[in-house]
């Protein structure tokens, strides 16, 4: 027959069954704390809309339509890069966007009855005062004004990029979503660049 004595056994056992619970406990509120600090950073679903643009954004990532073809578009943070796919013209058109040797941009290419196509893009300058963003497509120059709701933590809410393109307003708005500084210029990059190759 198994011995023990009572005094010992009760008070080892009890203190080892608290510490063994009080340590679950808190392995339980840590991946709960875990999960929704992962929840509370992550990116809602948005929608732009503007001038013939009609995207969704998630995360860094866009899609939808711009003018009358289809677009993807994706930032990697850890590049500051991004990549542009477009559905135009019955081909699948790539551009990859990000820091150059004399600043940040990309080109757009597609052959059209074995003739290049190519639109460079370029960002010339970021003015965080007047809060525009200078880009060149083809050597012309688009002065993007953009305006948010807010600005909150380095990032815009709910903001607004408006330029001129052949004399007419062309704008985009970022409903119930925000952008810092770098994701607003590789959005003017991946939507303007889509909306102004032919």
């Amino acid at each position: 027959m198994f011995a023990y004595s009572n005094n010992s056994f009760n008070y080892k056992t009890v203190k080892s069954v608290k510490k063994g619970r009080f340590m679950k406990s808190l392995l339980v509120l840590l991946c709960l704390f875990l999960v929704f600090s992962a929840l509370a950073d992550d990116h809602s679903l948005s929608t732009i809309k503007g001038t013939a643009i009609d995207l969704k954004v998630y995360d860094h990532a866009i899609a939808g339509s711009v003018k009358d073809f289809v677009i993807f578009g994706n930032k990697d943070e850890e590049t500051f890069s991004s990549e542009l796919i477009m559905k135009k013209h019955g081909q699948v058109i790539r551009a990859t966007f990000g820091k150059l040797a004399n600043g940040i941009g990309g080109t757009i290419s597609h052959l059209d009855n074995g003739v290049l196509v190519s639109t460079e893009v370029r960002v010339e300058k970021i003015d965080t005062d007047l809060q525009q963003i200078t880009m060149t497509a083809d050597g012309k120059n688009y002065v993007v004004q953009i305006e948010g709701e807010d600005f909150q933590n380095g990032h815009f809410m709910n903001p607004s990029y408006r330029t001129v393109v052949d004399g007419k307003t062309v704008e985009f708005k970022v409903e119930a979503g925000e952008a810092c500084y770098g994701f607003s210029v590789h959005l003017i990059m991946m939507i303007l660049g889509a909306y102004l190759h032919n």
